[in-house]
C-alpha cells in the first residue's frame, strides 16, 4: 500500500522573503523508514517520482491537484498537513487507524523540502487476526520529500 498525501497550506507571505508561488511541481518522495512492511515492493531507500499542481489562494490555503480535503497549517515557510482515517473490520472487532502527517520547508519560491509519516494502529479484541498475517502495530512508514517547479526543473 502506498499512500502519498502531500497536501499543503501555507500564508502567501512565508519568512526570509520566500513566497512560494502556484503552479505543476515535480518531486520525489523517498521511502527512509517502514516498520509497517504493508508495501512489498518497496525497500528503504526506494524513491518514487510524482508530479503535482500546487494552488496557493489568497485566504492562505493551499490545494493539491484539485483536492481541498486535507488539513493544512502554515507557519511562515513550513507547511504541515494531517489527515486521518479509520476503517473497521467486517465482521470482526478492530478498527486500523491511520493517521499522515506531512511538514514541508520552502526554501525558495519554487521549491521545498521536507518529510511525510504514516502511522498506523489498530483497536479491538481482533487486533491479533491481523498480527497473525504478519502485521504489527503500532507502526509506522516515512519519506523525505523534495519538489521543485516543473518550469525551474526543466532548467
Amino acid at each position: 500500500m502506498r499512500n502519498l498525501m502531500i497536501g499543503f497550506g501555507l500564508v502567501l507571505v512565508g519568512c526570509g522573503g520566500v513566497t512560494p508561488m502556484t503552479g505543476d511541481y515535480l518531486g520525489t518522495a523517498t521511502l527512509i523508514a517502514d516498520t509497517c512492511g504493508m508495501d512489498e515492493e518497496s525497500a528503504v531507500g526506494d524513491s518514487d517520482d510524482f508530479e503535482s499542481n500546487i494552488v496557493f489562494n489568497e485566504d492562505g490555503s493551499v490545494v493539491l491537484d484539485g483536492d481541498d480535503s486535507f488539513a493544512c497549517t502554515a507557519d511562515g515557510a513550513t507547511v504541515t498537513c494531517s489527515m486521518s482515517d479509520s476503517q473497521s473490520g467486517e465482521g470482526a472487532d478492530y478498527a486500523i487507524n491511520q493517521e499522515f502527517v506531512a511538514e514541508l520547508v520552502w526554501d525558495s519560491n519554487t521549491s521545498f523540502a521536507g518529510s511525510q509519516t504514516m502511522s498506523i494502529d489498530c483497536e479491538g479484541a481482533d487486533c491479533g487476526l491481523l498480527e497473525d498475517y504478519g502485521y504489527s502495530f503500532p507502526c509506522s512508514t516515512d519519506w523525505d520529500i523534495v519538489g521543485t517547479m516543473a518550469e525551474d526543473a526543466a532548467e
